[in-house]
Formats: C-alpha cells, structure tokens, sequence
C-alpha cells in the first residue's frame, strides 16, 4: 500500500506546474500531473493546496482521493478537478468512473453525496463498514442507454 503525502506542506516547483484554474475571486492555480502514478498536486502560489489519487482497474478509473485544503474550498476548484477527470476518461474512452465516500468523510462534508450527484454520479448507499456510499459515473454508450 502506498503511503499518503500531505499535500498541503509540499512545495512543487512552478516549472513544473501547469495552469489549471482561475478562481471568481481571480485565484490562479496550477496542477502538477504525474501520468505514471494517476496523481496530481493542485497548487497556489506554488504550495500544494490539494490531492487527486486515480486508480485505473479496467474498464473503471477509481477516483481514488479528492482532497481540497479548507482555505480553498467553496471556490469552484473540486468541481474544475473532478470535470477534468471526467474529461480525461472520455478522452481515453474509460467506460466508468467508481469510486466511495468514507464515512468519517460524510461526517465532516455531509454535502458530498450531493455534489457528485451534481456531476452525474449515481450513490449506492452501503450499510456497514468505513464506505459510507459507492459511486458510479458511466461514460460512453452504456451511460445512454445504447447497446454496445
């Protein structure tokens, strides 16, 4: 198992960041993206202000972990990471996006399952153990109902 970084103590070089994001407040930040490890660092003003973990297990990409520092929540930029997600699985031709919500998550941001409902995820609640709910986004023509 992999360890977790803190992403909110790192510092990441600005040649290596690309810009990603301007906030309504016009806050500028940028992603750093490692392709090899499906993760990214999301930066301001060159300190990490947030996490993306993928996971690809075929035919699915596992939305592994989000995790916006709270300074920078309510400012639109889960929504601008999670669109881009979706927009690299269609462009990949990935068929699903799954992932859960934890339930010491659920507890701290009980708006979660809304907001992925937002975005097109389908909840399945899950009665015991640490998940709170599974997600499922599917993408291609299964997600329309078309036959394959």
């Amino acid at each position: 198992m992999k360890a977790t970084v803190n992403p909110f103590v790192e510092t990441v070089e600005r040649e290596q960041a690309l810009p990603f994001f301007t906030d309504r407040q016009g806050r500028a930040y940028s992603i750093y993206w490692d392709a090899d490890e499906w993760e990214a660092v999301l930066l301001y003003r060159g300190r990490g202000v947030g996490r993306l973990e993928l996971v690809w297990r075929p035919p699915c990409l596992e939305l592994a972990d989000l995790t916006i520092a709270p300074r920078h929540r309510d400012r639109g930029l889960g929504s601008a990471v999670l669109e881009a997600v979706i927009a690299l699985a269609r462009q990949r031709e990935i068929r699903e996006i799954t992932g859960s919500i934890l339930r010491k998550d659920l507890a701290r941001l009980p708006h979660l399952p809304a907001w992925y409902a937002r975005h097109g995820f389908r909840l399945m609640p899950v009665s015991s153990g640490a998940r709170a709910y599974d997600l499922s986004l599917l993408l291609g023509p299964q997600a329309s109902g078309a036959d394959t």
